[in-house]
């Protein structure tokens, strides 16, 4: 299941908490969120901030990181079957981009600009380690 958003003034937020004893990310190294968008024509003013103790970092825009999933439209049998399908995908942005992680409290999603009155589905939020590359 996912959280299914659709902001409709501008600086909108998802926000989560982070519980006491899994604050110290100095050991992590990124923010992963996954999330697409289910309506409207592409967006990519979506950004994701932590709170350090009291202190909101910078807004980091989740599109210069990756790519917001769109929906795709099928179409079966000359389109007398034709479906649109929601995808997801996971965007990773470096802690480090996003300045002090020792005492994340929260984590946010905002929405600006040109996501105003689209829909968007939000999934996982994670804090991690490396990323497994070949």
């Amino acid at each position: 299941h996912g959280l299914r958003v659709t902001p409709t003034s501008e600086g909108s937020s998802v926000q989560w908490a982070i519980p006491s004893g899994k604050r110290n990310a100095v050991l992590l190294e990124w923010l992963s969120v996954r999330v697409g968008q289910v309506s409207g024509a592409a967006a990519d003013d979506i950004f994701v901030q932590i709170r350090n103790g009291a202190t909101w970092s910078a807004e980091i825009p989740v599109a210069a990181h990756g790519i917001v999933a769109q929906p795709l439209s099928f179409c079966i049998d000359l389109c007398f079957g034709a479906f649109t399908a929601n995808h997801m995908g996971t965007v990773r942005v470096p802690l480090g981009a996003l300045g002090a992680h020792d005492d994340v409290t929260a984590v946010r999603v905002k929405f600006r600009s040109d996501t105003l009155s689209k829909s968007f589905i939000l999934d996982n939020l994670e804090l991690s380690e490396g990323i497994f590359q070949e």
